[in-house]
């Protein structure tokens, strides 16, 4: 048998992923504050595009010369260039009417520059505020700080006191109880049994409150009294000054119910940026310019503002389809409330839309609907399913999860369920669940156990009894 090389032609189907369509992808999943960035970036780089957020930052200089890309586009003639931004270029931008907040350190250290007199006690305190963690406490130990610095650790503590005297009332504590006694000194508050129950505070969070009525000295309505001070403290003196701006979650959808119960879906356009395309302006530049390179600058400029046009209009199609399909299918609980919010899943939304489940994805991150029952974001109407009894249907965990919320918050101090107790009410409800889920969702609502919480109800049950005798 001979062996030779060969030529011959063959066909075969491949697919390939351009660079637009990982974009047009990645746009998709952008939240808009994301996207009015990237878009800015193009911006900057296209000539012809210019990118506007809401109504009223669109200028609009004479009749609909100026339009939005996915229609006509253009610009008239000798009116100025509107700016990427979409407003004029020395406008200030929302950013500079944020509230200047100072930071905990400034706050501390203004207040130590007149309360501590040396300069070396002022460099410790320094030190001592730069090693507070965010919540405002100093966890450092004092006398590894007084080796390095090469001081007594006695001199640490006069300026860890000192510091402590600042405001707010409880920082630099080293731990939580230290903190709450700084704020009910200073509340006239501390006294013997206030200290006693700030120094077991573990029989607290077990609601032990029978031997924390032993060891203060007091009944359990007085150890109650306590907590009720202690809940009025902040235990977290340092975070009301967090310095990291919080950007709003603004709804990319609104939903509306109206008076015959119909809902309606629509898109918040006033949040969604959009891009104008300067054609007026391609046509002058591209009449005028004569060499290749510039000619394909333009042609490219051009077809990269068009594709970005097309792009923005796909995204808010999609998001709008992609909404529709679940209120549509999540009717129930926009008109009776959480307790009927059905299972839902992307795979069921990608069907009736047909589209890919991975789309439908990327369509719910980071985005929100204002609904007459508040603001949600998208990913939370895709609930996971619990079996029933009829084998017909199934419910979202959320709807298990408000049912037990309710047999709980039913609950009188004589009767306080068990796991087992819930699992039993809510099978025989028809809902099938172990108790293990039961824990489960219990936890996850932060709920304690069944002995907690008859803990915490007992000084409720003994006043009543009080209250009985006493009539």
């Amino acid at each position: 048998m001979e062996l030779r090389p060969q030529q011959f032609h063959q066909q075969k189907q491949s697919l390939s992923i351009t660079g637009q369509v990982i974009q047009s992808i990645r746009l998709l999943q952008l939240g808009n504050h994301e996207l009015e960035d990237f878009l800015r970036e193009q911006a900057d780089d296209n000539p012809l595009v210019t990118v506007v957020v809401g109504a009223s930052d669109v200028q609009k200089p004479d009749s609909s010369a100026c339009t939005l890309a996915q229609d006509r586009g253009g610009s008239p003639g000798g009116t100025p260039r509107l700016p990427s931004s979409g407003v004029a270029a020395d406008m200030p931008g929302p950013d500079q009417y944020l509230e200047a907040r100072v930071s905990l350190r400034d706050h501390l250290i203004a207040q130590i520059s007149l309360i501590v007199e040396t300069p070396v006690d002022q460099l410790i305190a320094r030190e001592i505020v730069d090693s507070l963690d965010p919540d405002g406490y100093f966890r450092r130990d004092p006398e590894e700080m007084a080796e390095l610095m090469g001081i007594p650790v006695s001199r640490v503590q006069t300026a860890l006191e000192a510091v402590q005297e600042c405001e707010p009332t409880g920082v630099a504590a080293r731990d939580l109880p230290e903190c709450l006694s700084l704020q009910l000194v200073e509340r006239g508050g501390l006294t013997e049994p206030m200290r006693a129950l700030l120094e077991n505070l573990d029989l607290l969070g077990d609601y032990k409150i029978e031997a924390l009525a032993r060891i203060c000295g007091l009944d359990a309505k007085g150890v109650m009294d306590l907590v009720r001070r202690i809940r009025e403290l902040d235990p977290h003196p340092g975070r009301r000054f967090d310095t990291d701006p919080v950007v709003p979650a603004l709804p990319d959808i609104y939903v509306e119910m109206a008076d015959d119960g119909r809902l309606t879906v629509e898109l918040n356009t006033s949040v969604m940026p959009r891009v104008l395309i300067d054609r007026e302006y391609y046509a002058e530049v591209s009449a005028g310019i004569d060499g290749k390179a510039d000619q394909r600058f333009m042609i490219d400029s051009m077809s990269n503002a068009n594709w970005l046009a097309r792009s923005i209009d796909q995204r808010a199609r999609t998001i709008l389809r992609v909404a529709t399909e679940i209120v549509a299918h999540q009717n129930d609980f926009f008109r009776y409330g959480a307790g009927c919010l059905k299972p839902l899943s992307l795979k069921h939304i990608a069907a009736e839309v047909d589209l890919h489940e991975s789309t439908v994805c990327r369509a719910v991150a980071d985005k929100y609907m204002m609904t007459p029952r508040g603001m949600f974001e998208l990913k939370f109407f895709f609930a996971n399913s619990v079996s029933v009894m009829d084998g017909e249907s199934g419910l979202s965990g959320d709807t298990v999860r408000h049912r037990l919320r309710q047999l709980i918050d039913a609950e009188t101090p004589t009767n306080i369920l068990s796991d087992q107790a819930i699992m039993d009410t809510l099978q025989s409800e028809g809902i099938d669940i172990a108790r293990r889920t039961v824990a489960k969702y219990r936890e996850m609502m932060g709920i304690p156990t069944s002995r907690k919480r008859k803990r915490l109800k007992a000084p409720l049950l003994a006043g009543a009894r009080a209250l009985a005798q006493a009539d």
